[in-house]
């Protein structure tokens, strides 16, 4: 009697040390390289120009007219959600959509 009950306690513990390792596994956040993703571009397509916000749209957010600021996300209304200011070219991003989500779980 003594024995099934240390052998059905073996069996539990490795059923959840199983399920853990498959957990960690699944859940974790993607280490890879996005960069990697960014510069993989099929041949033959090219990226949409890189949008701007309007002298209108700086003013809404109180940026003064001469900020250079790339729009990154727009709501389903068309309102800018997202926004970067550029001090020099290299900071334009060329697709927005690369952009990987921000995970709370950090």
């Amino acid at each position: 009697m003594n024995n099934k009950k240390v052998i059905i306690g073996i069996v539990i513990i490795l059923v959840v040390v199983i399920l853990v390792v498959i957990g960690i596994f699944v859940f974790r956040p993607d280490k890879s390289g996005s960069n990697q993703k960014n510069n993989q571009q099929p041949a033959g397509e090219e990226l949409p120009a890189p949008e701007f916000l309007t002298d209108q749209e700086k003013n809404a957010f109180g940026l003064s007219d001469d900020v250079k600021a790339q729009v990154l996300s727009r709501d389903e209304l068309g309102e800018v959600t997202v926004y970067k200011i550029i001090n020099r070219d290299q900071d334009i991003i060329p697709d927005p959509s690369e952009i990987p989500s921000i995970s709370p779980r950090r």
